[in-house]
């Protein structure tokens, strides 16, 4: 039996991050703040806007997680479980926290890729 792990974190820029990196207040309103860390982090011609900031100047949005598996390769996925926690409802540290606490069941992740979006996905095995 394959069972697997797939999960997606969603980022969102961390402006009080970005404020102590600048040395600048809380008054500064937010979209001045990211013009003043793309314009930082600009190169080879992109505009302030087009610049994706560092991963230290995200927080956690949503983290998903989907849990799955399989009798025989052939066979199609059956969906175990399905959930997905958000910063409007929870804390960063939670979502964090309560994911971790899950993944210790895995026993060797798979590849991702980061996206311009912040998305990162890793197909895992899990013990069963």
């Amino acid at each position: 039996m394959d069972r697997v792990l797939v999960f997606a974190i969603g980022t969102i820029p961390d402006f009080t991050a970005a404020r102590g990196l600048l040395g600048s207040g809380p008054d500064i309103p937010d979209s001045d703040v990211r013009r003043l860390v793309g314009e930082h982090y600009a190169k080879d011609g992109r505009t302030p806007a087009e610049v994706f900031l560092k991963p230290a100047l995200h927080s956690v949005a949503c983290l998903g997680a989907l849990t799955a598996s399989r009798s025989e390769p052939q066979d199609a996925w059956q969906i175990a479980k399905l959930g997905a926690r958000h910063y409007l409802k929870t804390e960063e540290r939670e979502i964090t926290h309560t994911f971790s606490g899950s993944s210790r069941r895995l026993t060797r992740p798979g590849g991702g890729a980061n996206g311009p979006g912040g998305w990162i996905g890793f197909p895992a095995k899990l013990r069963p």
